[in-house]
């Protein structure tokens, strides 16, 4: 049963997205550039910070939780287990494992990374997204639910809801790779993706690897591959 609680992240591809692993952005306490998902299966944090920074009260309160020092050193405060971790300039560039991009989120990576070593003796490969609402946010107000069947249309009322984030993956390995987004990008198995909105037809979908590159499906093709979905 724990197992099904945790996605083992596809991690990025070169051939989809080409950046150097020095292509970053100084952190400055706000999480306002795009972020790339590095060498770490940690999918599943990624897209539960890229449906947080979707919404305007997530985004404040993410942007509340990090403090830029004076000596290029970040402090991160996990509101959901009122936690602080501060963490030096030179650990932040050295951790070229995890996301490129906005180093802001990386920060968020290594703070949590830090909070799981500590008291769950785990790290940041492979997780449930709502794991990471409840840290970064607090409240226990996480739900995550594994759907057998076809989603219910009733479920693009809470995607469109401004107040409720959404993550979705698909647990069926035999569906990897089997429908392509609109821009020809597949979709995969085991792989957490954040949920932006839904219209009449189609649901638009942020992969990890590129927070900025919006990925669109219809909403007759979401509603038959993904599977697993968690929301706060």
């Amino acid at each position: 049963a724990e197992l099904l609680d945790r996605l083992f992240c596809k991690l990025y591809s070169r051939d989809l997205y080409t950046y150097d692993d020095d292509d970053v952005k100084a952190p400055n306490g706000k999480i306002d550039d795009a972020s790339y998902q590095g060498g770490t299966g940690d999918c599943w944090l990624l897209a539960a910070i890229n449906a947080i920074t979707r919404s305007k009260k997530g985004l404040d309160m993410l942007n509340n939780s990090l403090k830029l020092n004076s000596d290029g050193s970040i402090t991160i405060h996990l509101y959901g287990v009122n936690k602080e971790y501060t963490i030096s300039k030179k650990d932040l560039y050295a951790a070229k494992e995890l996301a490129t991009g906005d180093l802001d989120v990386r920060a968020i990576e290594i703070a949590i990374e830090r909070y799981l070593m500590e008291n769950k003796k785990d790290d940041l490969n492979g997780n449930n997204p709502g794991v990471a609402f409840d840290i970064l946010l607090g409240g226990k107000k996480t739900s995550w639910k594994w759907v057998g069947t076809k989603l219910d249309d009733s479920y693009r009322e809470k995607i469109n809801n401004p107040d409720i984030l959404v993550v979705a993956s698909i647990s069926d390995s035999e569906q990897d790779a089997k429908i392509n987004a609109s821009n020809g990008e597949e979709i995969y198995a085991h792989h957490a993706y954040t949920v932006v909105k839904a219209d009449g037809n189609y649901v638009y979908l942020i992969n990890p690897w590129n927070s900025n590159n919006l990925l669109k499906l219809s909403y007759r093709e979401f509603q038959s591959i993904f599977d697993n979905f968690s929301d706060m």
